[in-house]
């Protein structure tokens, strides 16, 4: 489970892989922040997951389920995305972003 004040390589993965959905959690800095916890909200929201701002089992499982089928997708085959998503982070440029609506 992560949330905010998280750090380390499985926050810059969740950023990195919430940026390839769409979501922009602000720079990938492996420091689970104000910016980070808002995209997981509209994730959750999105996708009909309880709204916490934190990363639990659920919200991973969608994640990584929405990220095999673009995988499946864009390969043919599965194959991972990233194998190391602190070096892809740092050159991705970020994806069109959602934001809260009131």
């Amino acid at each position: 489970m992560l949330a905010r004040g998280s750090k380390g390589s499985d926050v810059s993965e969740l950023q990195l892989n919430l940026m390839k959905l769409g979501f922009n959690p602000g720079a990938c800095s492996g420091f689970y922040d104000a910016r980070t916890e808002e995209a997981v909200m509209i994730f959750q929201k999105e996708n009909g997951i309880p709204i916490s701002g934190i990363t639990d089992r659920n919200t991973e499982e969608r994640i990584y389920q929405l990220l095999r089928r673009m995988s499946i997708n864009a390969t043919g085959d599965g194959s991972r995305l990233s194998q190391n998503p602190r070096r892809k982070c740092d050159r991705m440029e970020p994806s069109p972003c959602r934001t809260i609506s009131p």
